[in-house]
């Protein structure tokens, strides 16, 4: 048997997605979260909202609104590292926008807060 020196890319990073629903209910609604994206070609370019980036989102997205049949719109992708290059959350977003006077929606929808 040949052995194959190729090593697995176990290297991951994580990204932030913002998207809306497009109905009443959701109208002026945004959701803003994170997930990670692995196994990333070495030739890939991870810029903002590209192919990659937005695949990612969309896979993180779609495994909790698929089931309910509710269709969405993504906005914004983005990888989750700030300038000097140390990964955040989308915690950090929120807060962000909170200090920015940017109030979180008070009703909850589905049981969740956001």
């Amino acid at each position: 048997m040949k052995k194959s020196n190729i090593f697995q890319k176990t290297f991951s990073y994580k990204l932030i997605y913002v998207f809306g629903i497009p109905d009443n209910l959701h109208k002026g609604l945004l959701k803003i979260g994170e997930t990670t994206i692995s196994n990333v070609p070495n030739n890939a370019v991870l810029d903002d909202n590209s192919d990659e980036l937005n695949g990612a989102a969309h896979d993180r997205i779609r495994s909790y609104t698929r089931t309910a049949g509710i269709v969405y719109e993504l906005f914004y992708t983005t990888l989750a590292i700030d300038k000097n290059g140390v990964a955040f959350s989308d915690n950090a977003v929120h807060n962000v926008l909170d200090r920015s006077g940017i109030e979180r929606a008070k009703k909850e929808l589905n049981g969740a807060k956001e």
